[in-house]
């Protein structure tokens, strides 16, 4: 089994459910304050909420179904938060706790029994923000 990316239960792998795209955005929160007689300064607050959108083009009659894909919206649905963890190499990265914030998928080519043949899907994850991740060590 060649694992991309595990989200809590739901594996990401090479031969099914592999995203194409991996889109990632992380920044930093910064406020404007004033100062008499100089230009206005910008402090740092923290970091913002990072997001990873995941797109995939599945073909479910040649991996295993859309199973996988109707967990992850019921668990975006009832707001379950995962660890979530990247493949490098041999050895698995964590990449903290994740919850999918939203799941959207395009079903095309049906069968005679209304079957797709193929669904294109887009996953949005939000980083949980847990307690300690901050500049202040957990204090607040």
């Amino acid at each position: 089994m060649n694992v991309l990316m595990g989200l809590g239960p739901f594996r990401f792998e090479v031969t099914k459910h592999a995203y194409e795209e991996l889109d990632r955005q992380v920044g930093g929160r910064w406020v404007e304050v004033e100062r008499i007689g100089r230009r206005p300064a910008l402090q740092h607050m923290g970091a913002t909420k990072s997001t990873i959108t995941l797109s995939a083009t599945l073909y479910p009659q040649f991996t295993g179904g859309l199973g996988q894909i109707e967990k992850m919206g019921l668990s975006a649905e009832t707001g379950e938060v995962h660890m979530m963890a990247a493949a490098v190499g041999a050895i698995g990265r964590p990449l903290g706790r994740w919850v999918i914030e939203e799941l959207g998928d395009r079903q095309s080519f049906f069968t005679a029994d209304g079957s797709p043949r193929k669904v294109e899907v887009s996953i949005t994850l939000g980083r949980y923000g847990e307690d300690g991740d901050g500049f202040a060590g957990g204090l607040w």
